[in-house]
């Protein structure tokens, strides 16, 4: 529906550490100091979906895979549909699509 309803892609990257200081201290490595995080914080993912073009209604729904790449190898995370096996499925998201174009 023109001007009503757009399908996207995205591609997404994202580091995770405790506070702003980690990302500058010790960038490439984890201190340790994130519960849950491993030895790598960057996440990945990628997907597609559908978002409304309306401004009053900037919702934008998408599945998602999520990756991190570590020692040169893509390690697949288990998603939450039809993730039933170790580094299989999709998650499904619900986000904000606050920009105007």
């Amino acid at each position: 529906m023109p001007g009503i309803i757009a399908w996207d892609f995205f591609f997404d990257a994202a580091g995770v550490k405790r506070t702003p200081w980690h990302l500058f201290n010790n960038f490439a490595t984890d201190d340790g100091s994130y519960a849950g995080v491993d030895t790598f914080f960057m996440r990945f993912s990628f997907g597609g979906g559908f978002r409304f073009t309306l401004p009053q209604f900037p919702f934008r729904f998408s599945l998602a895979k999520r990756f991190l790449i570590r020692d040169g190898a893509v390690e697949w995370q288990t998603g939450g549909i039809g993730g039933s096996r170790t580094g299989r499925g999709l998650d499904f998201v619900v986000s904000f699509a606050l920009s105007s174009y």
